[in-house]
């Protein structure tokens, strides 16, 4: 629902910010994530933590990314923001966009790796799909609800 949807219309907040206007986007939005969530998913190689019965706590805890993004300087091409900009430090986007990426990819590998030991072996390979299909429909539902971003910034303000 964040990635790309809204880190992608993150402006740049200090020109003098050491990416510069030029490649802010490319490199603080697609490089960033991609890069950490490449090395969070080799992180559940040398740590598994939390345990598969408390998995679902942070990753649930992963929804105030939402709130901290909009609050950014995430700009509508063709509208007006309501909403205001509360989180205008590039610093504090790069920081938390490189936790989300590491977490994106750490939590969906330490998942897909749960699901097949957490059942009888004759029902693994079932678990491990059931597994995929949650995370494809994970990803699927945050892509639609990408589309309600743009109103919520034009429509809500404090």
């Amino acid at each position: 629902a964040i990635f790309p949807a809204i880190q992608a219309n993150i402006q740049i907040s200090d020109l003098n910010f050491f990416v510069g206007t030029t490649h802010y986007i490319n490199v603080l939005c697609f490089l960033t994530f991609n890069v950490s969530a490449m090395v969070g998913s080799f992180l559940p190689r040398y740590f598994t933590y939390p345990k598969p019965r408390f998995l679902w706590i942070p990753v649930t805890l992963r929804l105030l990314y939402i709130p901290f993004f909009l609050l950014c300087n995430y700009q509508l091409s063709d509208r007006e923001r309501i909403l205001p900009v509360l989180i205008s430090s590039d610093w504090a986007y790069w920081i938390v966009g490189i936790t989300m990426g590491l977490t994106s990819g750490y939590f969906s590998s330490l998942g897909m790796m749960y699901a097949p030991r957490t059942v009888e072996p004759q029902y693994a390979a079932t678990a491990g799909m059931f597994g995929a299909a949650a995370l494809i429909t994970g990803i699927f539902s945050g892509v639609l609800l990408s589309f309600v971003w743009p109103w919520l910034i034009q429509h809500v303000g404090f």
